[in-house]
């Protein structure tokens, strides 16, 4: 019997393949990032809008409620007890607004990047209104939050006032009114950051 030697023998390597992916496979591996970014973006603004529609209901039922207690005569220690509550609810309110406000800024800037001058030659007249990220209506929202906030104050300050004048004023009466006066203030700090510099109503509240 004949050995041939390693260098001699020949080897059949046509049924050798290497498995190679498919165009059509390379597609979809390469797709799926994006639709991925597109579904936590979908999700992203499903959430953004469950939150914005919360506040704003928030707002609502305060706006609604002050509108009764101005409407008919209650006792000057059910009006402090209720716009207390009210001013509460407001200042929270308005800090989680601020929070949606700004995680859909910080949203915006990351997708979009820093708004360029489309006329270099021409200045731009300095901007006036809330970042690009803030629709119309959640501008009317910030406003909306301001006047209720103001209105509840008013309301604490007249009940406060009014038990004052008639002897019926308690320790606990001064501290449900600062506290709630603490939470609207902290309700219109955040408010306020979002649009820059300090608006002429906030010298009501930071002489």
């Amino acid at each position: 019997m004949n050995i041939l030697p390693i260098s001699a023998r020949s080897f059949d390597t046509s049924s050798r393949t290497t498995a190679t992916p498919s165009a059509g496979a390379t597609a979809v591996a390469s797709d799926a990032p994006e639709e991925t970014a597109n579904l936590l973006g979908d999700i992203e603004a499903a959430l953004a809008e469950t939150r914005r529609k919360i506040v704003q209901d928030r707002l609502e039922r305060a706006q609604e409620e002050m509108r009764i207690l101005r409407q008919f005569s209650v006792s000057p220690s059910f009006l402090a007890f209720r716009s207390a509550a009210i001013g509460r609810e407001l200042g929270a309110a308005a800090t989680d607004f601020a929070d949606l406000m700004r995680d859909q800024q910080k949203s915006a800037s990351n997708g979009n990047g820093p708004v360029e001058n489309p006329n270099p030659g021409i200045a731009q007249p300095p901007q006036t209104t809330l970042p690009l990220a803030f629709s119309e209506e959640d501008e009317e929202t910030v406003n909306g939050f301001r006047s209720a906030i103001l209105q509840a104050w008013a309301l604490l300050d007249i009940s406060m006032g009014d038990l004052m004048a008639a002897n019926d004023h308690q320790p606990s009466d001064e501290h449900m009114a600062s506290h709630s006066r603490n939470d609207m203030k902290d309700g219109l700090e955040a408010l306020n950051a979002l649009a820059g510099p300090a608006l002429a109503l906030r010298g009501v509240f930071f002489l």
